[in-house]
């Protein structure tokens, strides 16, 4: 087996990690001038550092090993070791810096100046500021950093445009409407989407971030939204409403708000962890945590220095780490595999998903698993792993702080050989057959359009498609889209996902014809919906 030396670092890095730092958040205390440390999974403080003065807002290294504080009244950046739970470098930025947010890759911090309407870089690797400010709108507030980590969107909270920054060489390239008085804003996970909150007109404004084009009407809230979170898996999002003194929930399927959920104090700060069952609320009172299963707060206030414990941010979890092991039968060309040495920093290990080399897969929630091969051969057999926080080898992103920084540990490559030494015999007796395929049905209520992206150098054209799942048969796990035909293949689509694709370099005008199918846990595949765009 070929070793990546890329991966054994990180695997290095994973194995030595802390567990104190999986499951935590620090929460900013911006009049005792300190960040509490919060066990989210205990709900209780365990700690505090101290920072510089009037700490606003806190964001985490993918990784977890460092934390980057706003300080607004001493015009600096705290940048904390993680580890050692001691701030090890002070990063001088412009006036009233109230807002932080790291990219995806963990290589920059962007830095919200908001008296001196200036956007800082800070260099993440040596914690020093890169160029000079970015000069935006008036009182810059909220940052979203997209999923790709190719663009900064900055809330200018005395302007009703927002700016759009190239994170590659630190440059505005245009700007996008977000009325006035907009604070907070997240990114979907899938990065289609930017979510701004407009304070003075009480409603959220959902973004396309490809056309840079407000999509659908403003969605109401409560009186005086300020911030927002959107949960990792991408379902939900949730408005602090500073007025009102309740959390707005929104629907991101339907995008309709469905319930406010009561807290009687001030709140502002937001932030869910990354299994997406608890949200964080930084209030004047302390901090109020709610279930998302249910929508109802499930404990708070939870009280710590001065209780003005406004923003927040929830570490991100870590990669689970594929391992197995195979014992080869080659008389009857059957392998068993073992996924059991896999695991996670965090949580367990919740789905083993093997891909077999020869065309087969199989998900389960099992580590071990057989399988019988037909022929003689080398095959590439590959175990992708998931944890109990869905993270495996993908990275969750959603503005500001990597909620799930998966990767390549979460998956494990082995090259196989079947070679009988005697001669061919008859092939095994088929597998009992899957339950029929009727009892899965296809996705229903396709709809699509075909827009333009502003984004590229010469416009380009890309096609839009949503749907929802189906209402009878068995639950899908997942839907794959096929172009043209059933034997192109070019997405597959988890259903704890925002059910939509967007298929880029299309020509104007050309006919496209989109076949999507529905697939449960046994592996049966429905009958194809089809939508035809032009």
């Amino acid at each position: 087996m070929k070793i990546n030396p890329l991966k054994t670092l990180l695997f290095s890095y994973l194995l030595f990690l802390p567990q104190m730092l999986l499951g935590l958040a620090y929460v900013c205390d911006n009049i005792s001038d300190v960040v509490h440390i919060l066990d989210t999974d205990t709900n209780t403080f365990i700690g505090s550092i101290s920072v510089g003065s009037g700490p606003s807002y806190v964001a985490i290294t993918p990784d977890g090993s460092k934390a980057y504080v706003a300080n607004i009244g001493s015009n600096d950046v705290s940048v904390i070791d993680t580890v050692t739970s001691t701030v090890i470098a002070t990063v001088p930025v412009g006036l009233g810096p109230i807002f932080v947010a790291i990219t995806p890759n963990g290589e920059k911090a962007y830095v919200a100046n908001t008296s001196a309407n200036t956007i800082s870089v800070i260099n993440v690797a040596t914690d020093t500021v890169i160029g000079s400010p970015i000069a935006t709108g008036s009182a810059p507030f909220g940052l979203s950093v997209s999923t790709d980590g190719n663009y900064l969107f900055v809330n200018n909270s005395g302007s009703t445009l927002g700016t759009v920054i190239d994170t590659t060489n630190d440059t505005i390239i245009n700007t996008v409407p977000t009325g006035i008085l907009n604070f907070g804003s997240a990114v979907s996970p899938n990065g289609n989407y930017l979510y701004t909150v407009n304070f003075s007109n009480d409603t959220v404004l959902r973004i396309f971030i490809p056309t840079l084009t407000a999509d659908g009407s403003p969605i109401p809230v409560g009186s005086y939204p300020e911030m927002i979170t959107v949960t990792a898996n991408g379902l939900y999002a949730y408005v602090a409403n500073t007025n009102s003194n309740d959390i707005t929930v929104i629907d991101l399927n339907t995008i309709t708000p469905i319930t406010t959920i009561p807290l009687g104090v001030f709140p502002l700060g937001i932030a869910s962890t990354p299994n997406s069952e608890k949200v964080f609320v930084g209030t004047t009172a302390g901090i109020y945590v709610i279930d998302v299963a249910t929508n109802t707060v499930s404990a708070g206030p939870l009280t710590a220095g001065s209780n003005s414990l406004q923003f927040l941010a929830v570490f991100p979890d870590q990669s689970p780490v594929a391992q197995f092991t195979t014992t080869v039968n080659t008389l009857l060309r059957t392998v068993d595999f073992d996924g059991s040495s896999s695991f996670t920093p965090d949580g367990t290990i919740i789905s083993y998903a093997w891909d077999f080399g020869d065309g087969t897969t199989f998900t389960s929630s099992s580590p071990t698993t057989s399988h019988t091969y037909l022929t003689d051969g080398v095959y590439t057999v590959t175990l992708s792993v998931t944890n109990s926080n869905n993270t495996s080898t993908s990275i969750v992103f959603t503005g500001q702080t990597v909620s799930n920084n998966g990767s390549a540990l979460a998956e494990q490559i082995q090259t196989i050989s079947i070679i009988n030494p005697t001669p061919p015999s008859p092939p095994p007796p088929p597998p009992p057959p899957p339950p029929p395929v009727d009892t899965i049905f296809p996705p229903q209520n396709l709809q699509g359009f075909q827009g333009r992206n502003r984004f590229a150098s010469q416009y380009e054209y890309f096609n839009q498609v949503r749907f929802t799942p189906p209402n009878l048969g068995n639950r899908p796990i997942l839907y794959k889209v096929y172009r043209n035909s059933m034997t192109h293949l070019i997405k597959e689509i988890l259903a704890s996902n925002s059910l939509e694709f967007i298929d880029n370099n299309r020509r104007r005008g050309e006919t496209t014809t989109y076949y999507i199918t529905s697939v449960d846990s046994n592996g049966n595949e429905s009958l194809p919906s089809s939508i035809t765009i032009r």
